[in-house]
C-alpha cells in the first residue's frame, strides 16, 4: 500500500503519516479508549495477563488519570497516546489490523 500510494500523496502533497492520524479532538478520551481496548487482541507474553472482560467507561476513566499512553492494558495490545487532539493509528493498526483504530473509533460520537 504505502509505496504503491507515493505517487497520490505527493500529489497531495500530503505524507503517508497523515494518512495514520484521526482527530479526536471532539471525542470523549475515556470512550476512546473503551473502543480500543474492547476491539483490541493480546499479544505475545500478552496472553497472560489477557482478561476477557469488556473495559468500562469507569475503569477507562481510572487509566486515564493515571497516564495518557498506553502499551499494554491486561495483555491487549493497544500502543496509544491519547494526550493530543490527534490519534496516531499506525501501531494500534500494526498490531489489530490495517484500519482496526478507525473501524474500532467508527461507535465513538462527538460531542
Amino acid at each position: 500500500f504505502k509505496e504503491r500510494s507515493v505517487w497520490l500523496f505527493k500529489l497531495l502533497n500530503i505524507s503517508y503519516k497523515d494518512i495514520m492520524k484521526i482527530d479526536i479532538s471532539r471525542k470523549n478520551k475515556a470512550e476512546i479508549l473503551v473502543a480500543l481496548y474492547n476491539a483490541s487482541r493480546p499479544l505475545g507474553m500478552g496472553i497472560y495477563d489477557y482478561t476477557p472482560r469488556p473495559m468500562t467507561i469507569e475503569e477507562a476513566r481510572g487509566y486515564l488519570k493515571k497516564d495518557t499512553y498506553f502499551h499494554f492494558i491486561k495483555g491487549r495490545i493497544l500502543n496509544v497516546d491519547l494526550s493530543g487532539d490527534e490519534l496516531d493509528t499506525q501501531k494500534y493498526d500494526r498490531d489489530n489490523g490495517e484500519g482496526a483504530a478507525e473501524k474500532a473509533l467508527s461507535i465513538v460520537e462527538d460531542y
